[in-house]
């Protein structure tokens, strides 16, 4: 039996601990058999440093997303 580790590069637009470790373990959970490279990045949100509306939250979870790729 022929065995083939998966690697997966997730790209994290942000660079606090909380949200990375949070992000990992949710892949771990979901994905048991990969592995994974964490890349944390700094980008603009484009909102309030704590937005105030789950649509904020969402725009602000949209641009980091954008402003990563």
């Amino acid at each position: 039996m022929i065995y083939s580790s998966k690697y997966m590069k997730i790209v994290i637009a942000s660079k606090n601990p909380v949200k990375i470790n949070a992000t990992l373990a949710g892949f771990q959970k979901m994905f048991p058999e990969e592995t994974f490279e964490i890349e944390s990045i700094s980008v603009l949100s484009g909102v309030n440093d704590q937005p105030r509306s789950d649509t904020e939250t969402f725009q602000g979870a949209w641009n980091r997303a954008e402003n990563a790729s």
